[in-house]
């Protein structure tokens, strides 16, 4: 008898004590889950979507207990830019607030309080533009010009101006 052989008899032999017999009983119904992304959620559920800050915590704090910023998002010629995304970054990189801009290419978003933050205004057609802002105790006002288009040209080559 080999050594081999021996360990594989008495492997199956636990295996057949540990073996529980199949359970009549109903089993639950089980939903695949990716991990790190939470159990699947159906199509028509929306889920509520909010801006936090960083608190030094673990845990996040909505970023609404400071003062807002609010302008316009306008293109060269002036006129209000309806969807632009604004993205508020604390100066390390982090995500604190978004919004959308209206059809007039007015905004408002609101801080985590006052001091240093990136500001960031992104629309289809546009250049994107970052700008440093310094936020006081009060409401600042802060409109972004997004200067030059970007996409194919009418020959279907990238293009930026």
């Amino acid at each position: 008898m080999d050594v081999e052989g021996e360990r594989l008899r008495t492997q199956d032999q636990h295996q057949s004590e540990n073996t529980q017999a199949p359970s009549n009983e109903p089993q639950p119904e089980r939903q695949p889950v990716l991990v790190g992304t939470g159990a699947l959620r159906k199509p028509t559920e929306a889920e509520p979507q909010a801006a936090y800050a960083s608190t030094g915590s673990a845990d996040p704090v909505p970023a609404t207990g400071g003062p807002s910023i609010a302008g316009q998002v306008r293109d060269a010629e002036g006129t209000g830019v309806d969807g632009a995304t604004l993205t508020l970054t604390s100066l390390t990189g982090r995500q604190l607030g978004r919004t959308v801009t209206r059809s007039d290419g007015r905004y408002s978003m609101p801080t985590p309080g006052s001091g240093s933050y990136i500001l960031t205004a992104a629309a289809d057609g546009h250049q994107p533009r970052a700008a440093t802002l310094e936020v006081g105790d009060g409401p600042l006002a802060y409109d972004v010009l997004l200067g030059g288009t970007s996409g194919p040209d009418d020959a279907g080559l990238p293009r930026a101006r």
